[in-house]
C-alpha cells in the first residue's frame, strides 16, 4: 500500500519549536512552509525574533537526545564549532544549601554553547532539506477557511507593498510561541477563544557573556545554586560555551531584580550564598552588555477543552504551553510535542485512507495537553513554593495544602541526600532532565534512602 503524503504544511513562526516541527513531519508532506516575520541572519547571531536568544538556553539531556535523532549532524557541527560536551554527572556543580550534588560518571552528556548556535545549524540543515522553504518577512495576519467555516485552509499574510495574499495548505501549525494570536484568529472564524492559566512567580534574570582569564581552570562545566522559597530568591548560573566563553546567568523572584550595571552585576553575584560564583566572575572579563528579562510567566492555553475545534489546524510549543524558562524545558517540551505530532499524522493515514486530515487537529491537542501536564507540573509546583507567586489557587485551609507542602520539603529533603550519595544525585538530574518521569522520586529506593538519612541525623523521618 503506497504510503500518504499530504501536499503541503505551513507552520507559522521559524523558532525552535517551528523548525522542529517541520523536521518531524517533512515525511508526512510533498512541501512544508516555513512562514517567519523575522529574517534570520548570516550566522549564529542572536536575532530579534528570538528575544531570548542572548540568555542561556539549557538544553535538556531528553531534548538533546531527540534533536540528535532528527538533526544526526548536529552534535559534531556543534562541537566543530567550539560547544563544550560534558558529562553532567562529573562536570556540574550544583550547589544546594552551601553542598554541591554528589559527581558521579554517566552517559548523561550536555552540549554546552548559545541559543544562537544551535538555531542556525538547524535552520541550515533546514534549508538543505529537500521540500522544506522559508518564507522570511512576512506577518500572518490571520487563517484561511473554507467554504464551510470549519476547515482551515492556509493563512492570511501581509505582502511587501502592504496588500495581503492567502497561502494555502492542506494543514496549518501555529508554533509562533509566547506572541500567538490564534486566539482572536478562532474568534475571526466564529470559533471560541481557550481559556487560559497563569502562574507568575515573579522570575527576572539578566545574563552576560564573560571570558575566563588565561590559567584559570575551574573543576566544573557549569556552575549552578539553586534558590530556596521563601528565603533565598536570589540564584546564579554559570555555563560553558563555544568561544572559551561563560554564559552567565543571575535570578531572582519577585521585586529583587538583578542589575544591568557592572558595579550591580558583581554585588548580586556577591550576595549568593555560594562564593563560587562571584569567585569565578573576578577571574574572568565581561565580554558585552548585560541583557535582563522578566518574560517569565507559565501561561497554558486549553485548546483541547474547546467544544468545536477547527479541521486542519494545529498548536505546538509556546503557543499552548509556556514555562518559566529557569527550568529550561521549553525546546525539549517543543521537541516532543513535533513528535507527538508526525506520530498523529501517521495514525491519520489508517484512521483516514481517504487522504483528509479530519478530526486530527482536535485528536492532537487532547494529546498535547497530557504530554504539557509533565511539565506544568513540574513548573508551576516549584514556582508555588514563592509567596508572591499570582495564579494559584490557594486553598482554603493548611489542612488541603499539606500534600503540596509535604512534597516540596520531600524534594529539599533528597537535594540533601543527593549531596552525599551518587545514585540519588543521579535519580534528581534523570528526573530534571526529564530522563526518567516525575515519580520515580517517589517509588521506595529513595524514599528509603531519605528515611534513613534523617534518622542518622536525628531528625524527625
Amino acid at each position: 500500500m503506497t504510503r500518504q503524503v499530504y501536499r503541503h504544511a505551513i507552520v507559522i513562526g521559524g523558532s525552535m519549536a517551528g523548525m522542529v516541527t517541520a523536521r518531524a513531519i517533512k515525511d508526512h508532506f510533498e512541501r512544508i512552509t516555513i512562514v517567519e516575520r523575522d529574517r534570520f541572519p548570516e550566522g549564529p547571531e542572536p536575532r530579534k525574533g528570538v528575544p531570548q536568544s542572548r540568555h542561556v538556553h539549557f538544553v535538556l539531556i531528553r531534548g538533546r537526545r531527540e534533536l540528535e535523532r532528527l538533526f544526526p549532524r548536529l552534535a559534531a557541527d556543534l562541537e566543530k564549532e567550539g560547544a563544550v560536551s560534558f558529562d553532567y554527572g562529573r562536570g556540574a556543580a550544583v550547589f544546594n544549601k552551601g553542598k554541591t550534588m554528589a559527581r558521579f560518571d554517566s552517559d548523561l552528556i550536555v552540549r554546552g554553547c548559545t541559543r544562537p548556535l544551535i538555531d542556525w545549524h538547524i535552520h541550515r540543515y533546514l534549508e538543505e532539506s529537500p521540500g522544506i522553504s522559508f518564507l522570511e518577512g512576512v506577518n500572518v495576519l490571520g487563517l484561511a477557511a473554507g467554504p464551510d467555516g470549519r476547515t482551515v485552509t492556509g493563512v492570511r499574510c501581509s505582502t511587501s507593498d502592504g496588500g495581503e495574499q492567502v497561502l494555502t495548505a492542506d494543514l496549518v501549525v501555529d508554533a509562533s510561541g509566547r506572541q500567538s494570536r490564534a486566539g482572536s484568529w478562532l474568534t475571526a472564524l466564529g470559533f471560541d477563544a481557550p481559556t487560559e492559566t497563569v502562574i507568575d512567580s515573579a522570575l527576572t534574570y539578566a545574563c552576560r557573556l564573560y571570558a575566563p582569564k588565561p590559567g584559570f581552570q575551574p573543576d566544573w562545566k557549569l556552575l549552578s545554586t539553586v534558590p530556596r522559597a521563601p528565603d533565598q530568591p536570589r540564584s546564579g548560573a554559570i555555563f560553558t560555551v563555544e568561544g572559551n566563553r561563560w554564559l552567565v546567568c543571575l535570578a531572582s523572584m519577585g521585586e529583587d531584580h538583578p542589575p544591568t550595571d557592572d558595579a550591580g552585576f558583581l554585588e548580586f553575584a556577591r550576595s549568593l550564598p555560594v562564593a563560587k560564583v562571584h569567585e569565578s566572575l573576578m577571574n574572568a572579563e565581561p565580554l558585552g552588555p548585560i541583557y535582563r528579562s522578566g518574560s517569565t510567566e507559565n501561561r497554558l492555553y486549553h485548546y483541547e477543552k474547546l467544544r468545536r475545534f477547527p479541521e486542519s489546524f494545529v498548536l505546538v510549543g509556546d503557543s499552548v504551553c509556556a514555562v518559566n524558562p529557569l527550568y529550561g524545558q521549553g525546546i525539549t517540551n517543543a521537541t516532543l510535542g513535533a513528535l507527538a505530532l508526525a506520530e498523529e499524522l501517521t495514525r491519520q493515514r489508517d484512521r483516514r485512507p481517504q487522504g483528509d486530515l479530519q478530526g486530527l487537529g482536535a485528536r492532537f491537542q487532547k494529546r498535547l495537553a497530557r504530554l504539557n501536564k509533565d511539565v506544568w507540573m513540574r513548573a508551576t509546583g516549584a514556582d508555588g513554593a514563592w509567596p508572591q507567586t499570582r495564579g494559584l489557587k490557594r486553598p482554603g485551609s493548611p489542612l488541603r495544602d499539606a500534600p503540596k507542602r509535604a512534597l516540596r520539603a520531600y524534594a529539599d529533603l533528597l537535594l540533601e541526600v543527593a549531596a552525599s550519595q551518587p545514585e540519588v544525585a543521579r535519580l534528581l538530574v534523570e528526573v530534571g532532565h526529564m530522563v526518567r518521569p516525575s515519580y520515580d522520586v517517589l517509588r521506595p529506593g529513595p524514599l528509603l534512602r531519605v528515611l534513613v538519612h534523617r534518622l542518622r541525623a536525628h531528625q524527625p523521618a
